[in-house]
């Protein structure tokens, strides 16, 4: 319990830091509603990743959204599937490491991922503004 509290604020406050150092340097480029956009896109994957190395699959399914969330169906129903989360993700650091706006509504968000075992990967996340359901991540993909 210990250990995914200081991961959640680890997560939280690197993504702070992040924040107060890729924005300014934005300049004039960027708009009000972008920064909302990126704002509640980051604090999706952060919840996304909490729920991963939990292993809580509602969390899980609260962030989802579109294609993303009925492809992801089966494994989210798996009764055992908590567990291999918490498993595999059990000590992983998440970093978001770089945000892209893609549109008004969309944002690709890259993130690097060092599990346990200090195997690193990165994942491209698509988050979107699905009006009144908030914002969901529509699609993940790795980055070989």
């Amino acid at each position: 319990m210990k250990n995914s509290k200081k991961l959640i604020l680890y997560c939280i406050l690197l993504g702070f830091f992040v924040s107060l150092i890729w924005l300014p340097a934005q300049g004039d480029k960027i708009s009000s509603n972008e920064v909302v956009v990126m704002q509640n896109s980051k604090a999706v994957v952060k919840r996304y990743f909490s729920a991963l190395s939990s292993g809580d699959i509602e969390a899980i399914r609260s962030v989802l959204g579109g294609n993303f969330l009925s492809r992801s169906g089966s494994l989210l129903s798996n009764p055992n599937y908590g567990e291999v989360l918490r498993n595999y993700f059990n000590r992983a650091r998440f970093s978001i490491i770089g945000a892209e706006m893609i549109n008004e509504q969309e944002i690709k968000i890259l993130v690097e991922i060092l599990l346990q075992d200090k195997s690193l990967s990165r994942v491209n996340l698509i988050v979107k503004d699905l009006g009144n359901l908030g914002f969901r991540i529509i699609n993940e993909s790795e980055i070989n």
